[in-house]
């Protein structure tokens, strides 16, 4: 069972995209956090994964003294995907497209 779960958390689900992990923190932060804090559907969708990787940053700080070019680059990444995906999210034009190509 432990193989199996550690084997899980970085699939993608099949309809969203999005690893496990990120939906799992959703779940949790969206109400708890992201709502009071009025951060909309940023909030509720990354807030934890971006919590989770700023510690990381800080940890590399706190103990190398600097942040790895791979972790850096990593972070562009993760924020550039995060634009595209909440501006796709209110396009209608992209909602018709990724339901034709899921079958809908």
């Amino acid at each position: 069972m432990r193989a199996m779960s550690r084997e899980c958390i970085g699939r993608q689900t099949a309809r969203t995209g999005q690893s496990l992990s990120d939906v799992g923190f959703a779940r949790l932060l969206n109400g708890a956090v992201a709502a009071p804090l009025a951060l909309g559907e940023w909030g509720e969708l990354y807030l934890g994964s971006d919590i989770l990787l700023l510690a990381l940053g800080v940890y590399d700080l706190a103990t190398r003294a600097r942040l790895h070019p791979a972790y850096i680059a990593g972070v562009v990444w993760m924020i550039a995907l995060q634009i595209t995906a909440l501006v796709l999210l209110g396009n209608p034009t992209w909602k018709a497209l990724s339901l034709h190509l899921i079958g809908h």
